[in-house]
This record gives structure tokens, sequence and C-alpha cells, in this order.
């Protein structure tokens, strides 16, 4: 799966596995839980139909990236006891971050929606 997205922005994407049985998976990224991608911890996918050779079966994953650049890189990994294992390849792109606005202040004041997306804290300035 590729994701591009912007510096601040979660954008959310779909990526299919070939599924056989019937199972709940297990989901895990081989980072560990510093990854810039997201999913849900386990999903459902439906058995495929007798002599099938599968089914298509889709998890949602999110990527905010809190770098700049390209190839960052993650493993998707889905596991269950009846399904066995597949790992996704997960990179994605992070470019510099989109203008926003302009701000209606016409009332004197108005709200700026704001988030760090840098995994540690950091300062900010505004002028």
């Amino acid at each position: 799966m590729h994701a591009d997205n912007a510096l601040g922005e979660r954008g959310c994407y779909l990526t299919c596995v070939d599924v056989r049985y019937h199972c709940c998976m297990q989901v895990s990224f081989a980072s560990g839980a510093k990854s810039m991608f997201e999913a849900a911890a386990s999903f459902s996918a439906q058995a495929a139909p007798a002599g099938g050779s599968g089914v298509e079966a889709t998890i949602e994953v999110a990527f905010e990236p809190s770098s700049l650049g390209e190839g960052l890189r993650d493993t998707l990994i889905l596991t269950s006891a009846t399904g066995g294992e597949y790992q996704v390849p997960l990179l994605g792109r992070c470019v510099a971050p989109r203008p926003q606005g302009p701000v209606d202040c016409s009332k004197g004041s108005a709200a700026v929606p704001f988030k760090n997306v840098f995994a540690t804290d950091a300062e900010f300035f505004f002028r």
C-alpha cells in the first residue's frame, strides 16, 4: 500500500488481502506502537466459497506522518490461528504542509485547529 500525505494531514487508505478461511485477525505493525500507520486492532474476514481460491478482505489503514520525506516504511501484520499470517508492506511519503485558510477574523477572533504531529514535544511560535 502506498500513502501520500502532507505533514499534519491524516489520510485513510484501503488495503486488501486474499483470505481462504473465516477468521478474526489480530492487527499489528512491524515497527510496534510508534508507527505512522494505524489500523483497527482486529477485523473479521469471511470464508471463501467451497472450492474457491479465496476472497478479498479489506482493512482500512490510516497514515499520519510525523516527519517529512520519502520511503516512510512499515509492515502491516495480520495474524490468525486459522488463517495464518499476512504481511502487507506499507510505504508512505510526506511532503511539506499545505497552506490552510483563510481564517475569518472579522468578529475579532477565530479558532485555528492545530495539532503537534511530531513524536516529541515541540514549541511553536505564531506571528
